[in-house]
């Protein structure tokens, strides 16, 4: 239920990444900000940004192949949205990749406030997809 709940720590990532690619899964690993308001120890503030600094030569590819699907379809490429599909994939691979290595630094109860956080985009990402589909109707 925990690992779920950090994978879904970057639900709401999925619809930035669609507006910009790369520069949203950037901003969620910089300073290890998806863990904002969980009162970290300083060690754990230096464990996660070790984490990150570690996956970073990743974290630069993926968000390059974010960016360059992105340009691919607005150019109008052929095959630009399986280009995107599949930079998409890469990049929750990583995140999960990530929050694996971040997990065990994090308490129970901050483990607990991240399920929170986490419970609380979702509920706000089905909110707005309510609103469009009675947009739709």
């Amino acid at each position: 239920m925990a690992t779920a709940a950090l994978v879904l720590a970057f639900a709401g990532l999925a619809s930035a990444q669609q507006k910009r690619p790369g520069r949203a899964l950037a901003q969620a690993f910089r300073a290890g900000q998806f863990v904002k308001g969980l009162n970290l120890t300083a060690d754990q503030k230096t464990q996660i940004k070790a984490v990150i600094a570690n996956n970073k030569a990743q974290i630069v590819s993926t968000r390059t192949q974010l960016l360059q699907a992105r340009l691919d379809l607005l150019k109008g490429n052929t095959g630009a949205a399986a280009e995107l599909g599949t930079a998409m994939a890469a990049a929750a691979n990583l995140r999960t990749t990530i929050l694996g290595q971040i997990k065990p630094i994090l308490t129970s109860d901050q483990l607990t406030q991240l399920q929170q956080k986490q419970q609380e985009r979702q509920q706000r990402l089905q909110q707005r997809l309510d609103r469009l589909s009675k947009k739709a109707d």
